[in-house]
């Protein structure tokens, strides 16, 4: 596991490969991470403990607020511009996954069924 400092608190990296990321964050209230958006990833943010706000910078110039505690969770599309305010210390767990994990992508030989008896 990798410990990444941050101005905001810290990350721990719990697993990365091709598929999927996953990491605790240690918050420090009264922190914002920086405005920024992910290319080709979905992020999910899980409230452990505090309270978190979640910002999202829509293309028509609105901005979204999402306020969450513990238990509660929000994803943030790939492409949107979002930044997480830390409304007191909090830890959060985050979730990416690439865009293409969403896309159907099975094909079928056959459509399966009810196994022959012997």
């Amino acid at each position: 596991m990798v410990k990444s400092g941050k101005v905001w608190g810290h990350t721990v990296d719990i697993l990365t490969n091709p598929f999927v990321s996953f990491h605790r964050a240690v918050m420090k209230g009264g922190f914002a991470c920086s405005k920024h958006d992910h290319t080709g990833r979905s992020n999910l943010f899980f409230v452990e403990s505090g309270q978190v706000l979640v910002r999202t910078y829509q293309p028509n110039g609105l901005e979204d607020e999402t306020i969450l505690g513990p238990g509660e969770t929000t994803t943030v599309a790939p492409g949107l511009k979002h930044r997480f305010e830390c409304l007191e210390d909090a830890v959060v767990f985050e979730l990416y996954w690439p865009r293409s994990m969403t896309e159907v992508d099975i094909r079928r030989d056959d459509t399966g069924g009810k196994l022959a008896a012997d």
